[in-house]
């Protein structure tokens, strides 16, 4: 039924955004209509479910005019209107009535359907950029149903029967909708000691579903529409018996509304007894996504975790350690660039002295929600207790992958699999450095490379970005353009960008860059200049242009000729593997390149060859990638601010062998068996087995 269904709202959407079929609604974006496409969806089921009857105003079952449901019925039927009636009603707009009726039509019955669909739909019809841009993700049921599982594996009905469970970013409900079906399953089989302890008036399987939604179950969103469809796909649980309230609340959980019982008692009152379980798929938002405003308000409220590049989901750490009772726990699935990022420096610290981790569930290369780029894992955490004896962290971490993982398979399967490796870290190796999650056996391998290795690389070399043209197409084009032009000589640069560097060499291609920096006088009469003009006003927009530091027609971070033009290691900034390639000062490269000199004190000391054969090797690729930042799909952080952390050992012997292979690669000669050698030579060294 699903896929029928999201064929019929498919072809609605695009209606309802074409502004040649609709008149009408040519001022929809695709947001706003996918809006308006669930309303009708969430209007069809509660018509099938016997709630409501088309064409009236009033719920059918006088019995279940309840708060929470009304209101979700009333801004249905008042958000968009047509002469008094509801826009989806015969009477209503075009493509809106067309949908309506061609679900009517097709026979199409929710009447024993899958609530859970509202919240499919909800998730897919976002844009991936549009839900990257609000920290929306879609979620796997199997991801949901291994977090609630495990969160909820030790929750005892007869023991605590007001247990309290929240998802404090609970989009559509789907942790919650989980939430529900764990502990009714529980409270279920409970039910006759539960009775025995507390009586049976109360403790009846008809009353079950009300005492959940009352007293057990908490969610909030900032996002309206979504708690309309928790609210919904929580009450079509069971028709039969309707709770006198919820709590499923509109607010942004990152205020702490316990603080403002004069505001809003409602709201406060979600916060004011803490919990004893928080699950969810908390928003991840970059500092570039937040408003101006809101990131001032969360600099204030979160310093201890919030700086100027941090991530929003730093704040949600915060926010469920402060909400926790003092045995409660936390299970959220999140990005895991914080473990690895310098940004993250501040929550890793925060982590350390508020949490006790349980367990991680790192996804590392794999990816879970679908097109979005984001590298995730699962994080299971407690609060810290000074009473508490510090138990290892359980550590599941997916082996090198590329790609989507398949998680048709239930989760707790998967990780048995070989995909999936298990070890244990202590809870004192997660400190505010860069948390390295390794098994003991590898962690001793990269010590043995560290305690032989006297400086970094940091130490001995210095890196620089390439230029930042601002507009390629003014200042980039290929060879037989540039001549066809009569663009000067002088002025021409060989250019390449990241996919021009391999393991060694650099590609050949035929693209140029006009160096424009050259040029001091804007006005004066050349073939570049010509060129360049016709980009005039698009260059003057530039933010330094506009500033005045740099000319109108300059690049927009030249850097200077010399640093080009000089013998260096190129390396690109995001690479599925290490890939340093020497050149003699023939290039000038894109700012997705990255480049490596020796600094001038220590140019007798060590050589570029050294270290090119240093980094180009599986030893130092699988050293560099036990800590480089994993940004999903197997590709890797390759920015200097964790390169430059490699530590280089100083032996002259070892640099001779080195030097010597690397010189016949250089020359041309078959290269595998070479690096194999260097690889030998390096093993040998540090006295560790080659995997």
């Amino acid at each position: 039924m699903k896929k029928e269904v999201l064929k019929v709202l498919s072809r609605a959407l695009r209606a309802m955004t074409n502004k040649k079929l609709v008149k009408e609604n040519a001022s929809l974006t695709r947001k706003e209509a996918y809006e308006i496409i669930n309303k009708i969806l969430l209007y069809r089921i509660l018509e099938d479910k016997g709630f409501i009857e088309i064409g009236t105003k009033t719920l059918l079952r006088s019995n279940y005019l309840f708060e929470p449901l009304q209101g979700v019925l009333y801004r249905i039927q008042q958000e968009y209107k047509d002469s008094g009636e509801p826009c989806w009603t015969p009477e209503g707009k075009t493509a809106v009535k067309a949908l309506y009726l061609e679900l009517r039509q097709k026979g199409i019955s929710f009447k024993e359907g899958e609530p859970q669909i509202l919240g499919d739909i909800y998730e897919e019809f976002l844009e991936p950029k549009q839900r990257k841009s609000l920290g929306q993700f879609y979620t796997p049921p199997e991801i949901v149903e291994y977090i609630v599982q495990k969160a909820l594996r030790d929750v005892d009905p007869v023991k605590n029967p007001f247990v309290k469970v929240g998802d404090i970013a609970c989009g559509s409900g789907n942790f919650l909708v989980q939430v529900y079906d764990v502990l009714h399953a529980k409270f279920l089989k409970a039910l006759s000691d539960l009775q025995r302890m507390y009586g049976s008036d109360y403790w009846q399987e008809k009353h079950l579903h009300n005492h959940l939604l009352e007293h057990c179950i908490f969610g909030m969103d900032t996002d309206g529409f979504a708690i309309d469809l928790t609210i919904i796909n929580l009450l079509l649980k069971d028709l039969n018996h309707l709770p006198k309230r919820l709590n499923i609340l509109k607010g942004d959980s990152l205020r702490r509304w316990e603080k403002e019982r004069e505001i809003n008692q409602r709201n406060n009152l979600f916060f004011t007894e803490k919990f004893d379980i928080i699950v969810g798929n908390p928003p991840y938002v970059g500092h570039k996504g937040l408003g101006r405003d809101y990131k001032k308000w969360l600099l204030k409220q979160y310093p201890e975790v919030f700086h100027d590049k941090s991530d929003l989901s730093y704040c949600f750490f915060q926010r469920i350690l402060e909400n926790l009772k003092e045995e409660g726990k936390g299970m959220i699935i999140t990005s895991r660039y914080f473990m690895e990022n310098p940004t993250g420096r501040t929550l890793r610290k925060y982590l350390q002295q508020r949490a006790d981790i349980v367990e991680i569930v790192d996804f590392y290369g794999g990816e879970i929600f679908k097109g979005l780029g984001v590298a995730t894992a699962i994080y299971l955490f407690t609060g810290k207790s000074a009473d508490k004896e510090e138990e290892p962290i359980l550590v599941r971490k997916l082996t090198k992958l590329q790609g989507k993982i398949d998680i048709q398979t239930p989760l707790n399967k998967l990780l048995e699999q070989r995909i999936f490796t298990a070890f244990s870290v202590p809870q004192t190796s997660l400190t505010d450095q860069r948390w390295t999650l390794i098994s003991s056996r590898e962690k001793a391998r990269f010590q043995k490379i560290e305690s032989l290795s006297s400086v970094t690389l940091g130490e001995v070399a210095k890196s620089f970005q390439g230029i930042i043209t601002g507009c390629d197409k003014a200042f980039v084009m290929k060879n037989h353009e540039a001549a066809g032009r009569g663009i000067e000589s002088d002025l021409l640069k060989n250019w390449i960008k990241s996919r021009h560097v391999e393991k060694y060499r650099i590609l050949q291609n035929d693209q140029r860059l006009i160096y424009a920096d050259l040029i001091k006088d804007s006005t004066s009469p050349s073939k570049a200049m010509e060129h360049i003009s016709s980009y005039r006003e698009r260059l003057s927009k530039r933010r330094e242009c506009l500033r005045g530091i740099r000319p109108w027609h300059h690049l927009q971070w030249g850097r200077t000729p010399s640093q080009f033009e000089q013998k260096k290691i190129l390396f690109p900034y995001k690479s599925d593997s290490n890939r340093f390639a020497l050149d003699p000062g023939t290039v000038f490269c894109s700012a997705d390149v990255y480049a490596l000199v020796v600094k001038d004190k220590h140019k007798d000391l060590i050589s570029l060859e050294f270290l090119l054969g240093l980094l180009n090797s599986a030893v130092y690729e699988e050293y560099f990638q036990s800590f480089g930042k994993n940004l999903g799909k197997g590709i890797y952080d390759y920015y200097p601010n964790s390169v430059m952390d490699l530590r280089i050992p100083l032996d002259a012997a070892l640099q001779l062998k080195i030097e010597a292979l690397v010189g016949k690669i250089l020359k041309g000669k078959e290269r595998t068996p070479i690096r194999a050698e260097i690889d030998q030579v390096l093993g040998d060294f540090f006295q560790i087995s080659l995997n």
